[in-house]
């Protein structure tokens, strides 16, 4: 019934007495309050419940059925639920029927209400409209009152979440509705996924698997995840360098002064976004991202320099192996002793000579292209010039000679703490030293000469009037650099007198001036040593002495006494006479002891690993740099590494039938070694830049080829050949696109006539050229059978891939834990549809769980969260050689190769039909010559299809367009773009 209130009435003093009230009107007993509103309230007979043998929906608990007051609409149904709750505590509104006049109890425990309450605000109903009972083993079954997986899937597992924990899961019943909600751990990986051998050689080699999705919810093992080249011919996979690049937070790392750090110093704990480090190379390469700090296994790295840093044992090194006693090539590879003594009584004929690569070529009787990777590989010093030390070279291409073959080099790639530990005693691993350190181009103020200050250090102060060190070109050199006064009073007059040390300005100010203070330190307290090594007696100032040498490129080594001895890589000394002694006896001494010793290689560009401690657990982090190389220095200028590799892919292809092509840097080749010899012929572009012009090139000259014998054939696509006629696939890996096709940047206004920069344009016009050839193979050949497969660390937009070549790889992938939005924007044309690794993945404490996780987006796939498939390359190896697949005759492209496609020549007599064959766009695919102001006169699709009108014209001027990756704007012919 309802009941009209006065207006003095006081719910909270008045509304007990209004059951009274209405048996006083009724003359009948039982009246409850349902509902007080305003000056209405509405009250209900407690005998209007009756029991009732119908049950609550999938339970078989008997309910109450309660008549309904007359007038209640469907908008008092919270009411009413609320009402009979109070009345009738542990039973809830399971049926709510206005209409009808009844509704439904039913007794539910608070677990049940709760879980009904959280599933009813995911699919956004009252909670009587879902019935919830609990699972015989554990859980719960409810009865929704509709599901579209589209709108619903999200909302119903983050209400799942909640009503259990992170892993459970739930299941839906599309034909009666009813969902299961199973308790479960959350999805993960196991510690490795092993690459299956035994696919290799009898699978498909258009469909090639390469790692495992998350397995479903409460599963162990997820579905193969796998490209479908017949799908889409291309694929971009990414790496972020986040994953495993463990440094502690208290590691000491050089950065950029600023007023925070104003002597160039800060923690690794310390680095922030937008922060500027240094590379390998010594130039400032800004922080792109920190990931978040983890506790995390750490170990103590000590190096032969004395220097130690303490990192996580997943923290990635770029590594060369200094022993590498066993040879990895045929025996008729190895030289004889006896040549090889020859070739190192040769060395001596020509000491302290210099020469260009191809002249010392001939001196050992090897291939050009050979001896200048040697060169490179080796880390022989080489000249402004280009020439390098003669001597040196052969005694060390008579060296390793005597191990290897001419093509191959000492192990030298990617290795974490963990795996060098482990291997220590069988390899002597060693990182390279860095370049000197830029913190700034230009010299800085300094209140006095820095040559001065290094003098005065050497000195201690002390201005001694004789003594065999400070003989009369002593007196001399630093009577010319004080104008003739005393040094006491030069020092004195720049405030310097008290100082015993080297101040903070003078060790990030330019190179000239940090050498020439090195250079004020070994006039007067330093000599040229044994083995070639410069000498620098203790002073003072020798722990800041050690950090200044070490900023300049140069390994120092401190002996127990406190002395410096290091190899200089710069001319250390003003002292006429100190010069003219080092000079004399380095070179001799210096490629002698090269030849003994392989560490020394390189003008002690190498820090050997001296040992590797486990050091219990310690709080660290990972820090991305904005450089293609992904290293930058910690500690005292120690590189260190930020990689992803492909092989489970490439392996797969080349044991199905693929012909496998190359592109890399020189560096990063290394991890593709064990590919080498079963490359195409001409398909190891990885030796230099020239060589992967070539190599590409190669596979565009094929794939016209191709082109012209499917249309004199009458054939449409490869795939129309009969099986047993049909060409091979030819697979592309191009690895560290940025490093290989992002232009060098020219800074304006400079001397474009200048010989660095001349080679600055020339390198710039050879990465033009490549992408060139590698955008029309992705755009013109895929009807050929040519796949490409792009690999890159850098998440960016100027990768060196142009958005509208990216548009046409219709396979996407993403390595990495921790990706920014903006990578993930980068990598994927809609980053929302793509999962996120999940917390559990990320955060496992067995870091093998994480190792090779990503994400991807297949063509026509669903997008997925992956752990790539797993091989040493050991196990690669012989894995390989079981098959007995076939092996190239000759990896690097030849002389003439590289010469027919980097410097192409051009017959003008003979006109377009005489014109040189060359890479990239001289010619399409029909054969004929270029219009040279419209492009080719027949433009093909992706499918080989001839277009016209319109779409030809559009595709015409895509491909003769010339445009710098990095600016957008034309590429002149003198290399000349909008960078410069």
């Amino acid at each position: 019934m309802t009941l009209n209130l006065p207006p003095e009435f006081d719910a909270s003093r008045h509304s007990a007495g209004l059951p009274a009230m209405a048996k006083k009107l009724t003359d009948t007993d039982g009246w409850v309050v349902l509902a007080i509103e305003g000056r209405t309230a509405t009250l209900v007979r407690r005998e209007a419940v009756d029991q009732v043998e119908e049950s609550a929906p999938s339970s078989g608990r008997k309910g109450l059925k309660v008549k309904l007051a007359g007038g209640t609409k469907p908008s008092d149904g919270d009411k009413v639920a609320t009402t009979y709750a109070d009345l009738y505590p542990g039973s809830y509104m399971v049926k709510f029927e206005p209409h009808l006049g009844y509704a439904l109890l039913a007794e539910m425990t608070e677990d049940e209400v709760r879980a009904r309450g959280q599933l009813a605000l995911a699919m956004r109903c009252k909670p009587w409209e879902i019935q919830v009972d609990t699972r015989s083993d554990g859980g719960y079954i409810a009865r929704l009152p509709s599901y579209v997986p589209s709108k619903h899937d999200k909302p119903l597992t983050e209400a799942v979440e909640q009503i259990g924990k992170f892993g459970w899961y739930f299941t839906v019943n599309t034909k009666t509705l009813v969902a299961q909600i199973i308790p479960s751990e959350p999805a993960t990986f196991p510690e490795m996924i092993p690459l299956d051998t035994s696919r290799l050689g009898h699978g498909d080699c258009n469909v090639t698997p390469f790692g495992m999705a998350l397995p479903a919810p409460g599963e162990k093992i997820g579905d193969t995840v796998a490209v479908n080249w017949g799908v889409a011919h291309a694929m971009l996979m990414g790496g972020l360098p986040g994953s495993g690049k463990m440094c502690i937070d208290s590691t000491p790392v050089p950065v950029e002064p600023s007023a925070k750090h104003p002597n160039g110093w800060a923690t690794h704990g310390e680095l922030t976004p937008g922060m500027r480090v240094f590379g390998v190379d010594g130039r400032p390469v800004t922080v792109a991202k920190v990931h978040p700090a983890r506790t995390v296994p750490v170990a103590v790295v000590r190096f032969v320099d004395g220097q130690s840093v303490t990192v996580g044992m997943d923290h990635y090194w770029t590594v060369r192996d200094m022993r590498s006693s066993r040879p990895r090539c045929g025996g008729g590879s190895v030289l004889p002793a006896d040549r090889c003594d020859d070739l190192a009584t040769m060395a001596h004929r020509y000491l302290g000579w210099r020469g260009y690569p191809d002249m010392i070529a001939q001196y050992v009787d090897a291939p050009a292209a050979a001896i200048s990777a040697f060169l490179v590989r080796s880390g022989i010093p080489r000249g402004e010039d280009g020439t390098y030390p003669i001597d040196e070279a052969i005694a060390a291409w008579s060296l390793h000679r005597r191990r290897y073959g001419e093509n191959e080099s000492p192990t030298l790639g990617v290795r974490s703490t963990a795996e060098l530990m482990a291997s220590l005693g069988k390899s002597d691993w060693a990182v390279p030293a860095s370049g000197a350190v830029r913190y700034t181009d230009t010299d800085v103020d300094l209140p006095l000469d820095p040559y001065l200050l290094g003098a005065w250090l050497a000195l201690d102060g002390d201005y001694p009037n004789g003594g065999p060190t400070f003989n009369e070109c002593a007196r001399a050199t630093l009577t010319d650099a004080t104008g003739g006064r005393p040094l006491t009073a030069v020092v004195n007059e720049a405030g310097l007198l008290g100082v015993r040390t080297i101040p903070s300005a003078y060790l990030t100010a330019s190179i000239d001036q940090r050498l020439e203070l090195v250079r004020g330190l070994m006039d007067y307290a330093g000599r040229t040593a044994m083995l070639g090594r410069c000498h620098l007696r203790p002073t003072s100032a020798a722990g800041k002495a050690a950090t200044l040498i070490r900023s300049l490129g140069m390994l120092v080594q401190t002996t127990a006494y406190g002395a410096m001895i290091f190899e200089a890589t710069m001319d250390v000394y003003r002292r006429r006479d100190l010069a003219e002694t080092h000079a004399r006896y380095a070179p001799l001494v210096n490629s002698l002891a090269r030849a003994i010793d392989p560490s020394t290689a390189g003008s002690g560009a190498w820090n050997r690993i001296e040992s590797i401690t486990a050091a219990g657990r310690a709080t660290a982090r990972c820090i991305e740099v904005d450089d293609p190389r992904h290293l930058y220095l910690i500690g005292d200028f120690i590189p260190t590494h930020n990689t992803v590799t492909v092989n489970a892919i490439l392996a797969d292809l080349l044991s199905n039938g693929s012909e496998i092509v190359v592109v890399d840097t020189l560096d990063k080749s290394v991890d593709f070694f064990w590919l080498k010899p079963y490359v195409r012929d001409g398909g190891w572009g990885g030796g230099s830049l020239e060589a992967s012009v070539t190599a590409l090139g190669l596979v565009y000259e094929e794939a016209k080829r191709r082109a012209a014998f499917l249309g004199e054939n009458g054939y449409k696509n490869w795939m129309d050949i009969p099986k047993g006629d049909r060409f091979a696939p030819i697979t592309v890996v191009i690895d560290e696109i940025s490093a290989l096709m992002v232009p060098d940047k020219i800074p304006a206004g400079i001397d474009k006539k200048a010989p660095d920069v001349q080679q600055m344009l020339a390198t710039n016009m050879l990465k033009f050229r490549l992408s060139r050839v590698m955008d029309q193979l992705i755009a013109e050949m895929r009807f050929v059978g040519v796949r490409m497969l792009l690999s890159s660390q850098v998440t960016n937009t100027n990768t060196g891939v142009a958005l509208s070549t990216k548009a046409k790889v219709g396979h996407r992938g993403l390595q990495g834990l921790n990706p920014s939005k903006t990578a993930r924007g980068q990598a994927f044309d809609d980053e929302r549809a793509v999962p996120e690794v999940p917390d559990n993945v990320k955060e496992d404490p067995n870091e093998n769980v994480s190792r090779g996780v990503g994400v991807c987006h297949l063509s026509t796939m669903t997008p997925v969260v992956y752990k790539s498939f797993f091989i040493s390359d050991s196990d690669l190896v012989a894995a390989l050689e079981r098959l007995n697949l076939r092996k190239t005759t000759r990896p690097e492209p030849t002389p003439e190769e590289i010469a027919r496609f980097v410097t192409p020549e051009f017959d003008e007599d003979q006109g377009d039909s005489g014109s040189a064959e060359t890479f990239g766009g001289d010619r399409p695919p029909s054969g004929k010559p270029l219009d040279p102001k419209f492009g080719p006169t027949t433009v093909y699709s992706d499918d080989g299809q001839p277009l016209r009108g319109a779409a030809a014209a559009a595709a015409a001027s895509k491909q003769a367009a010339a445009l710098c990756h990095s600016c957008g704007k034309p590429i002149k012919p003198n290399g000349d773009c909008g960078c410069s």
